[in-house]
C-alpha cells in the first residue's frame, strides 16, 4: 500500500510542476510579444502587424508590454509597447528620443481587428 501512495505522490508532484510551468510561461511569452511589437510596430515605419495564432493567444486577456531601443550617433531612440489586461482591442506605442540636450516623447494608439494590429498615423505628446 505504501508503494502505491508513493507512486501517486510523485505523479501528483510532476503534474503540479507541469501546470505551474505553464502558468508562469504565459506572462513570459507576453513580454516577448511586447518586445517584438515595440520593435516591429512602434519602432519601424510599418503601421500594421499581423499576429500569428499563437500571438493572438498570448494577447487575449493578458497584459502585453515591451521595449526596444537603438542608438544612432548620440541619440537614443526608445520604443515602448503597452496593452492592459482589461482591453484586448487597444494598446499604446510610445517613442522617446533622448539627445544630450533634450528629450522628446510621442505616443499613438494601436487598435486590433481580428489578428491585425494597426497603429494610428497621428501621434500626440506623451502624458
Amino acid at each position: 500500500m505504501k508503494r502505491r501512495k508513493m507512486k501517486t505522490g510523485w505523479t501528483m508532484a510532476a503534474l503540479t510542476a507541469l501546470l505551474l510551468s505553464f502558468a508562469c510561461a504565459g506572462p513570459a511569452f507576453a513580454d516577448t510579444l511586447g518586445n517584438t511589437l515595440a520593435r516591429e510596430l512602434c519602432g519601424s515605419s510599418e503601421t500594421t502587424y499581423r499576429l500569428t495564432s499563437s500571438q493572438v493567444a498570448q494577447w487575449i486577456g493578458l497584459a502585453v508590454n515591451g521595449a526596444y531601443s537603438k542608438m544612432i550617433g548620440r541619440t537614443i531612440s526608445s520604443y515602448y509597447f503597452a496593452k492592459s489586461v482589461a482591453n484586448d482591442d487597444e494598446a499604446t506605442c510610445q517613442k522617446v528620443f533622448k539627445t544630450p540636450s533634450s528629450t522628446d516623447c510621442q505616443q499613438w494608439k494601436v487598435t486590433r481587428s481580428g489578428n491585425v494590429l494597426t497603429g494610428s498615423t497621428s501621434a500626440s505628446r506623451c502624458d
